[in-house]
């Protein structure tokens, strides 16, 4: 089974190829912080912006996809603060140690389900195994859409010792390892705590130094990596708490 709802054509086609990738990336991390995520315990209920499910048995995966296309504010397609759009996905990975396979368009490599993290619609569901929808089915079913209170601990959002690792901002890998600059390192959120961190350049411009990105779908703050300043935030009251914890945890280079 597989399904597709509210985008365009064009639209459908490059979520289509994200989506793909974002198997790929839940198959065979391709950096030191997404290898950490993969190895983090999965806790029994996930959390993302207004969605949230639990049910999650042994060899169900769930984490935040966030996909560069967005449509306009106001459209169901609304970017959050990142400029991405976010979901929550649910997957089944492929086994531990399996080779990243290559996509071939209209192929299932794994089953997934993506849930729109503002509005809670299912915007694509596909099972490569009848065995696959019977372990995600129930999860699916879980769905409650409405503000999320995570039922258990999840550093940052609430303040009980982390667990989690703590990683290096990727230096910029254009550049040889003589010419890098020193560059920060942080916590991982935990998961279920509703946080993404990602990495973006500072300018378009290849080699350039990397920022560090903090962000729920309300919430952003950046952190210049080569000098752990501060270059954006925009926080909400509700999750000033979380952030703060966060960057408490940022080391500077």
């Amino acid at each position: 089974m597989k399904r597709a709802l509210r985008f365009g054509l064009p639209m459908i086609a490059a979520v289509g190829v994200l989506i793909a990738l974002g198997v790929l990336l839940t198959v065979r991390p391709w950096s030191d912080e997404e290898a950490v995520q993969e190895r983090a315990a999965q806790p029994a209920e996930f959390g993302l912006c207004n969605v949230s499910v639990g049910n999650i048995p042994p060899g169900v995966e769930v984490s935040a996809f966030v996909s560069p296309i967005a449509g306009p504010e106001g459209s169901p397609e609304e970017p959050g603060k990142s400029g991405e759009l976010i979901f929550l996905r649910i997957a089944i990975p492929l086994p531990e140690g399996a080779k990243r396979p290559t996509w071939v368009p209209g192929e299932i490599i794994s089953s997934n389900v993506l849930i729109h993290a503002y509005t809670g619609e299912v915007y694509n569901e596909a099972y490569k195994t009848p065995a696959d929808e019977a372990m995600i089915k129930p999860v699916l079913a879980s769905l409650q859409v409405g503000p999320w209170k995570p039922g258990g601990p999840a550093w940052p959002r609430t303040d009980t010792p982390p667990s989690s690792d703590i990683v290096e901002l990727n230096r910029p890998w254009e550049l040889p390892p003589d010419d890098r600059e020193p560059i920060l390192r942080y916590r991982m959120p935990e998961r279920g705590s509703g946080m993404i961190t990602g990495r973006r350049l500072a300018t378009a411009r290849s080699g350039e130094p990397l920022l560090l990105r903090a962000y729920t779908c309300d919430s952003i703050v950046e952190v210049y990596g080569p000098t752990g300043e501060i270059v954006r935030e925009e926080v909400t009251p509700e999750e000033e708490a979380m952030f703060q914890r966060f960057l408490d945890e940022v080391v500077p280079p």
